[in-house]
């Protein structure tokens, strides 16, 4: 499923669990403009759920638990995924 990422869509769902900064996750959120195309890709695919932002234009993006575990290419426990997010 990695496969049908794009890189933008990579390093976005990278940035979201914090792996920019640190070797493993230490979140699981991505706050951007609520239309953003890379982001609503990853939900229509069922990759990641979406809540309400600020305001009407923006939002967040969460990983699902089995795209965190994709692109933290290790393995990681519900528990751990659920303490995160």
């Amino acid at each position: 499923m990695i496969e049908s990422l794009s890189k933008d869509q990579i390093e976005e769902a990278k940035h979201a669990l914090g792996l920019t900064y640190k070797k493993k996750p230490t979140r699981n959120y991505f706050y951007t403009s609520a239309n953003d195309k890379n982001w609503r890709d990853l939900v229509d695919k069922g990759l990641a759920t979406t809540a309400s932002g600020w305001s009407e234009e923006k939002a967040y993006f969460k990983l699902t638990f089995e795209a965190a575990k994709m692109i933290y290419g290790k393995p990681m426990s519900l528990k751990y995924f659920k303490e995160i997010s």
